[in-house]
This record gives structure tokens, sequence and C-alpha cells, in this order.
């Protein structure tokens, strides 16, 4: 009795420590004292004032320098960091859980559990660093710079499939021990692509709340990074609780199971929300088709409104991606025999677009949005051109900068000599 009275108390100081933390954290220090420098000579002054004390409000709080940035954030930051502190929340209990069962599942070993368990968690930890290696090395990197938001969502179902195929892993054992090593595999190598596909579009969304100011993202991301220890502290206090709660078999696990499906739900909406309140102002393929759908109807978009109904999903097969496909080319004066290809490319290339050289004044990114509002556009190349300018002078009014878009160009180059 007086072991498990120790026991008690120990697990208890465990669980106050985060909590202890986060006052110490969140208390007002005493304010340090201030001086003003003032020259002697003005101390006699008629017009010569005392200093006032500035007051402690002035200052701020050991909260905010702790969690809150200290340069000027875009728009919807708060709600930003608001769904991302949740969806880390239900990912810490979910994993809390899914721990718990995999242990559990080890329990039903009658004899060689520590070999048994050690082997297993090798096995996982290998087929995360092979499926970290083959993401790295066979994911296109254009693509994950042009659809940053979807690579995100992807990360979130990824992570999800992994977590749920772990909280089911106390069925799993009960078949052929390979099957359940393989499954604990596979979750591990999902979640190491969970964890690169994140990590890819961190640094885009980061610099988006840096004010694409670079001398800002030091600061956001130690910020950054106080808040996801903040929500994995709480995540601790709650997983405890959580787990003792589940671990009783005397009262079943079916409010375990319906808890880990809504924290589930949670998880996927939050990281809805979260991704709908980054409003980037460059173009991608998705939010150009947004835009040219708007604009058919007479409505140009601003950059937070098209954030709000821009899909988070890829598409399937390439399913619904219309417009004709497009051929960057650009126009240098290298020798090349261009008889040849020039009427036949007209022929079989729909929607092909000259660019300009890089040496003009003209961005390529900005022609390559000329290119595919063109093959979006339902009229002739003649009436799209010509809409093209009134389009783009309004959308750059609300804010979108098409120097700055991320448009697929096909990855075909044609270099082509200009005779005069």
């Amino acid at each position: 009795m007086p072991m498990l009275r120790r026991y008690e108390h120990r697990r208890a100081q465990i669980v106050l420590l985060p909590c202890l933390l986060l006052l110490l954290l969140c208390t007002q220090p005493a304010s340090p004292l201030k001086y003003t420098i003032v020259s002697s000579r003005n101390l006699h002054s008629p017009d010569f004032q005392s200093p006032k004390t500035s007051s402690s409000s002035s200052s701020p709080s050991s909260f905010t320098r702790t969690f809150v940035p200290s340069h000027k954030t875009p728009p919807n930051y708060g709600q930003y960091v608001a769904y991302n502190q949740v969806q880390n929340l239900c990912t810490s209990l979910r994993n809390t859980l899914s721990t718990l069962y995999i242990l559990s599942a080890f329990d039903r070993q009658g004899s060689n559990v520590a070999l048994t368990a050690t082997l297993t968690f090798l096995s996982r930890d290998g087929a995360g660093m092979i499926s970290t290696l083959l993401f790295a090395r066979y994911t296109p990197p254009f693509s994950l710079q042009t659809d940053v938001k979807r690579w995100r969502y992807l990360a979130d179902i990824t992570c999800n499939v992994a977590l749920i195929c772990e909280f089911l892993s106390s069925y799993i054992y009960d078949l052929p021990p390979a099957i359940f090593t393989a499954t604990l595999c596979a979750t591990n190598a999902m979640k190491a692509c969970c964890g690169m596909m994140a990590g890819a579009s961190a640094g885009p969304i980061d610099f988006y709340w840096a004010g694409r100011d670079v001398k800002n993202l030091p600061d956001l991301s130690s910020k950054s990074a106080a808040q996801g220890t903040f929500s994995n502290g709480l995540g601790l206090i709650l997983g405890a609780i959580l787990s003792k709660a589940a671990a009783k078999k005397s009262k079943g696990n079916g409010l375990a199971y319906f808890g880990y499906f809504l924290l589930t739900v949670f998880h996927l909406l939050s990281n809805a929300r979260m991704l709908r309140a980054v409003a980037f102002n460059f173009v991608n393929y998705e939010r150009l088709v947004v835009l040219v759908k708007e604009w058919k109807r007479g409505v140009i978009l601003s950059p937070s409104e098209v954030a709000k109904v821009e899909p988070l999903l890829f598409r399937i097969f390439g399913w619904g991606r219309g417009g004709r496909k497009l051929v960057g080319v650009l126009i240098n004066e290298d020798d090349n025999d261009d008889s040849d290809w020039e009427g036949g490319l007209c022929k079989t290339k729909e929607g092909t677009v000259l660019l300009e050289d890089a040496t003009t004044n003209s961005n390529e990114n900005a022609q390559l949005c000329k290119a595919h509002f063109v093959a979006m556009h339902e009229g002739t190349q003649v009436e799209a051109l010509a809409d093209w300018a009134g389009f783009s002078k309004a959308a750059v009014e609300k804010g979108w900068d098409f120097d700055l878009s991320t448009l697929p160009d096909e990855g075909v180059r044609f270099v082509v000599k200009i005779e005069e």
C-alpha cells in the first residue's frame, strides 16, 4: 500500500508539472526599471518636465512574448492558430489511444514480449525511414510548390488513416504476427509521408504569415513551436485521463471508439478551417479556375474569398479538370531550325502560347497566367486576349499578384530563332 501511494503521488506530480509551467509563463513578471537620459543643460530649463514612469500595460505580457509573433501578421492569423492547435490536440489524443492499444496487443503475447515489441518497433522505424527517402525521390517538387494547401490536407488524411489502423491493431494482433508487424510498418510509413508533406507545405504557409518577409521567419517559427508545445502539453494531461478511462474493460470500449471517431472528424474539420484562413495572393491552377469561373459571372473575387471556396482535395485521375493543354514556348536567340515544327505544333497542340524572352520586362509567371486564361476562355483567341486586359487589371486591384503565380507549363520548352 505505501508503494501504491508513492506511485499515485508521483503520477500526480507529473500531470501537474505542465500546468505549473503554463502558470509561470502566463504570470506577468515585475517590470524592469526604465531610465531616461536627459541632457544636463535642460534640467534647469522652465520647459523641462520630469519623465513619466511608463505603465506596465505598455510592455507585452509573458504570454504574448511566448506565443504571439512580434511583427504584424496578415488577417485571420488568430483563426489559423486556433484551429491549428485544435487539430494538433486531436492528433495528440489519438496518438495516446493508439499507443495504448498497440501495447495492449503486445500484452497478449505469452512470452518474449520485450523482444517481440523491440523487433516490431525496429521494423516500423525502418519502414518509416525508407518511405521518407522514397517520398523525397519520387515526389515532383513543382507539385509541392503549386498545391501547398492540398498537399497539407492530404498529409492530414494520411495521418488519420495511419492512426485508425494503429487504433484497430488490438484486433489485427489475433492474426499471424507477420500481418501485425506489416500493419505497423505501413502505418509508420504513412506517418513518415505525412511528416514530409506537412513539412514541405509549412514553408510557404509560414512565409505567408511572416508577411513575405524573411526577417520575420525566425520569430514566427519559434512562436509556432511554442504554440505546438502548449497543445502537446495539454494533450499529455488529457491523454493520461483518457487512456485511463479507455483501459477500463468493465465499461467496454464503445465510448473510446466513439470518442476516437469524433476526434478524427474534428481533426479534419479543423484542418480545413485552418487552411481556409490562408489567403495566398498568387494563383495556382485551382485558384485561377475559381477566378475565371466567377469572372464569367461578372464578379472578381479577392484572395480571401477564393481561399474559402478553393478545393482542398486532389482530383482523381484528372477528373473535373477542364481547359485545353498548354505548352509554354520561350523565344531565345539560339540557332535552331524552326521550319519543321512551327506548322505542326500549331496543328497538334491546341492552346499553344509564345512566351516572351526573359530579357524583356515581361514576367514568365504572368505570361503563363495569360496562357491559362486563354485556354479557359470559351471564345476565340482574339476575344480571350482582349478580355485578359480587363480581367488582369480588375484582379490586381483586388490584391492578386500574377508575377508570383505557380502554374503548370507541362515542362515543355522550344527554342526558336527569330530572324529580322
